[in-house]
């Protein structure tokens, strides 16, 4: 996780949420460089993030 993006990943508030895969970054690159962020998986882990929070509002409300 440190080395993507130059660490980036490391203080990404989704980064729970989010499972990066150096192949897939590769492919996404245009350099072909696996380390560089794909900005798309990023939407795709906060709209995890997002689903989980709300599923966890729902389900486990605080007395």
């Amino acid at each position: 996780m440190k080395d993507l993006g130059g660490g980036e990943c490391c203080n990404c508030d989704k980064a729970a949420f989010c499972s990066p895969c150096l192949v897939r970054n590769a492919n996404e690159s245009p350099t072909g460089d696996p380390l560089e962020i794909n900005r798309h998986f990023c939407a795709v882990a906060a709209k995890n993030k997002q689903i989980v929070l709300d599923w966890r509002n729902a389900h486990f409300k605080e007395v």
